[in-house]
This record gives C-alpha cells, sequence and structure tokens, in this order.
C-alpha cells in the first residue's frame, strides 16, 4: 500500500511539471516541441506540450535541440556592414545557423567572426507611463533595431486568460483606455515589420489600475434637535468598482476636524452639538478608499453679488421704463435655527425715464432681510427672504421752465424674493430668482419686479 501511494505521488508530479523541454526539427522544415520520453535505434517517442505521444523516425530527423529556443526572427548585424533578418534555430563556439522562413529546412551559416550583435525584433522594456489611471493605462517601450511598421498591444485579465489584441499604434507610447478600475491586467506589445511579421513578444508586466472612491454622501438635513443634539441623514453612496463597507462623520473644533464616529447607517445623532462648529461625512469602500467630503455647516457667513434687472409696476411705470445695476448681501445662515437666514442687502439701480419730464432716477437700497433656506440635495436649495429698510433716490428731470434739475429722497422700501441656488463647490455657489420691491412715497405707494442671478462666497 504505501509504495502505491508514492507511485501515485510520483505519477503526479510528472503529470504536473511542464512536459516540453526539445525541439526536433524534422527534414521536411517542420519544428516539434515536446518532452523526449523513449528512444530506440530507429524512432524517438516524444510527448507534446498538448499531452499527445509521437514517434518519430530518426530518418526524418534534421537536429534535436535540448534548450530552450526562442522562435522569432533576429535582426543580425555583420561587421561588414550587412544585416539580415532571419529565425536562428542553432549554434555553436565558432557559428551561427539561420532561417530564412522559419518552417521550411533550408538554412544557412554565419561564423561568429562575421557576426557584430543579434537583437531580437521584438519590443523591449515595457512599462507603465507615469501611474495608471482609473479607466487608464498608459504605456511605454523601447522600439527593436529594425524599422517597425506599427506595434501590436495586448491585454488580458486574468493569467490563465488568452491576450487579446487591444490597440495598435506606430508611436512607442500608447494609453489603453475603456479598462475597468481596480482591475488587474496582463500586458505584452510586439512590433510588425514591413513585410507584415510580428515579433515574439516583450516583456510582460502586470498593472492594476486605480480604484474609484465611492461617490460623495448628499446630505439631506442636519436638524438640531429641542435638547441640543444634531439629527444628520444622507442619502446613501454608490460604489462603482466596490461596496461602501462604511461612513465616516468628522466634527471641527479648535480648527480641527476630528472623526466623531464610524458607522453603517445613513444617520446619526451627534450629542455634543455644541462643541462642534461644523461637520463632514464621507464613505469609506471595501478598499479603505474614502470619497469626497459633504460639509454641513452650522453657521455660515455668506457673501454675494447678482445683476439685477427690474421693470416698473403701477405708478411707477408711468416714469420710467426700465432699469438694471447689481445687488449685493451679506448674510449669516443657521444664527437662530438650522436654515434660517439673516442678510443685510444694499445695491444700486439705474432706472431709465419713461414720461417726457423724467431723464432717470438712481437708487441705492439699504434693508435687513430674514428668511429660510431648504436644501432638496447637498447641491440645491431654495431660499425665500422678506427685507425692510430705506432706499436712497436720486432723480434727474426737466421742470417747468425746461430746466435740468435733480431732486434727492429717502424713502422707507420692502422687499419680498425667493432664489434656487446651486452649490459649485464648498465655497462658490451660483443663483437666480425673482424680486418684489415697494417703496412708500408721501405721493403713494410705488412698485417694480426684477430678476437676478448671480454667485455667492462661502467664508465658514
Amino acid at each position: 500500500m504505501k509504495y502505491k501511494f508514492l507511485i501515485f505521488i510520483a505519477v503526479s508530479i510528472f503529470l504536473s511539471t511542464p512536459l516540453f523541454a526539445e525541439f526536433i526539427f524534422l527534414t521536411n522544415g517542420a519544428i516539434v516541441e515536446g518532452k523526449i520520453t523513449g528512444e530506440t535505434a530507429d524512432t524517438i517517442t516524444l510527448r507534446t506540450k498538448d499531452r499527445k505521444t509521437l514517434e518519430i523516425r530518426r530518418s526524418t530527423i534534421m537536429r534535436i535541440l535540448y534548450t530552450e529556443l526562442k522562435l522569432g526572427k533576429v535582426y543580425v548585424q555583420k561587421r561588414d556592414g550587412e544585416s539580415v533578418l532571419a529565425y536562428m534555430v542553432d549554434e555553436n563556439r565558432e557559428s551561427y545557423t539561420f532561417r530564412k522562413e522559419l518552417y521550411k529546412p533550408q538554412e544557412f551559416i554565419l561564423k561568429r567572426d562575421d557576426v557584430l550583435f543579434i537583437a531580437e525584433k521584438n519590443p523591449s522594456g515595457l512599462k507603465i507611463d507615469g501611474e495608471t489611471g482609473q479607466k487608464s493605462i498608459p504605456l511605454k517601450w523601447l522600439p527593436p533595431y529594425d524599422i517597425v511598421k506599427k506595434y501590436n498591444i495586448y491585454l488580458k485579465e486574468k493569467k490563465t486568460d488568452k491576450y487579446v489584441l487591444i490597440k495598435s499604434t506606430q508611436s512607442k507610447t500608447a494609453v489603453i483606455t475603456g479598462v475597468k478600475s481596480n482591475t488587474e491586467y496582463f500586458i505584452i506589445v510586439t512590433s510588425v515589420d514591413s513585410d507584415n511579421y510580428e515579433s515574439s513578444p516583450s516583456n510582460e508586466i502586470k498593472v492594476i489600475t486605480k480604484n474609484i472612491p465611492p461617490s460623495k454622501p448628499a446630505i439631506k438635513s442636519a436638524v438640531k434637535t429641542g435638547t441640543g443634539e444634531r439629527e444628520i441623514k444622507w442619502e446613501e453612496s454608490v460604489d462603482e468598482d466596490g461596496t461602501v463597507k462604511n461612513y465616516n462623520i468628522y466634527g471641527m473644533r479648535d480648527r480641527k476636524f476630528d472623526l466623531i464616529m464610524e458607522t453603517k447607517k445613513t444617520e446619526i445623532t451627534v450629542k455634543d452639538d455644541i462643541a462642534y462648529k461644523r461637520y463632514k461625512v464621507s464613505a469609506i469602500d471595501n478598499n479603505g478608499d474614502e470619497s469626497k467630503f459633504a460639509n454641513i455647516y452650522k453657521n455660515t457667513l455668506m457673501v454675494g453679488i447678482k445683476p439685477e434687472f427690474v421693470l416698473p409696476v403701477g405708478k411707477l411705470s408711468d416714469l420710467f421704463s426700465m432699469g438694471f445695476g447689481f445687488s449685493a448681501d451679506i448674510s449669516y445662515i443657521g444664527l437662530l435655527f438650522s436654515g434660517s437666514v439673516i442678510s443685510f442687502n444694499t445695491g444700486y439701480l439705474r432706472w431709465i425715464g419713461g414720461a417726457d419730464n423724467i431723464d432717470y432716477m438712481n437708487m441705492i437700497p439699504l434693508m435687513l432681510s430674514a428668511g429660510y433656506k431648504y436644501n432638496f440635495t447637498e447641491s440645491f436649495a431654495v431660499r425665500g427672504m422678506i427685507g425692510a429698510g430705506g432706499v436712497f433716490m436720486n432723480t434727474g428731470m426737466t421742470d417747468a421752465t425746461m430746466q435740468d434739475v435733480t431732486v434727492n429722497g429717502f424713502e422707507f422700501i420692502f422687499s419680498e424674493n425667493v432664489n434656487l441656488i446651486y452649490n459649485l463647490n464648498d465655497k462658490f455657489s451660483i443663483s437666480g430668482g425673482v424680486k418684489f420691491y415697494s417703496v412708500y412715497e408721501s405721493s403713494g405707494l410705488k412698485s417694480f419686479a426684477g430678476v437676478e442671478a448671480g454667485m455667492t462666497y462661502l467664508f465658514f
């Protein structure tokens, strides 16, 4: 029983060992690769790479090579200046043996003293040109000692897969695109000459494309409760090439962010809310890569400037045709409660006269406004405001004597406006909206409506 087991182990090792070691050149030009398993006076028994057994008559054998043979064409530079492209099929201490066509028996010999150097026709030195991307692989290589018509780039995903031609180029560099992120690939390059002969491959390289981090969590709400806690909720992140492992929540105090907690859920409650000035949330994937941060601002100071176009309504339309200018505001969000907005507004409007005796009017409002900002997502929000204050008005007109006169005044002004806001990043947002103004003068109420669009900068 013991011997049977040892025989079984020996057979298993034999069958799992690569069988090809010899190259047998036949007189008809064929080359057979395999392992010689038996010999007689008349025949040789060979086990081929695909595990077939062949009996080859010795009379049909030209030569047997017991060393590894590269069956690629080589570039031979002779000392007399002549160059030769051929297949080297044998060598000894004094000479090299070549074939013009690999699978034809015609051969020629060059003395070693006549050969300056022999170089393979395949590209060499294949490597990554910089860094791999998430969806791309940059490559570069060294050319062979011969004129090349093009290079073929081959790719496979697994070691056991067959190589697939993925790209051809005339350059010595290339970028493979359309690959998958966070994936291992194997790559080789061959060269093709003017006779459309394709060389043996370059060195093989293994590449792992970069991982794509998860998407940034989208904040749904960050509400302060009556007990001094803050409930933060966000949308589930997506990982294109993996899975989301957990979420990290950071809080800022003393100008530094500390990791508050890790969670697999999409909501948390921060008990000591007063200790933190702001928060940020990120997603972590199964590779440990972190997404971009979703920021949560408890109290936010913002400065905005918006070009504005206005049209008169009612009595004011009898005096002016239209107006244009800009508005500017400094807003503080979250001072009273989450989403609350307190704002100081000013600006400048230039009115174009519509009546015969009215030339123009300049308006400079100074107002305080209050309102509420509601976030649909982290990127989109709507803000509604009402405001009151005073407005300085400078009017140019023609009096009864046809003299140009200027009339100045300061009146009360009220406003209502609604804006849609889109956050470009953590610092800048763009917005657009409509306004309605009412100016109270001794001669009565004068109203006008406007549209505005502009940009806002976030300080903290």
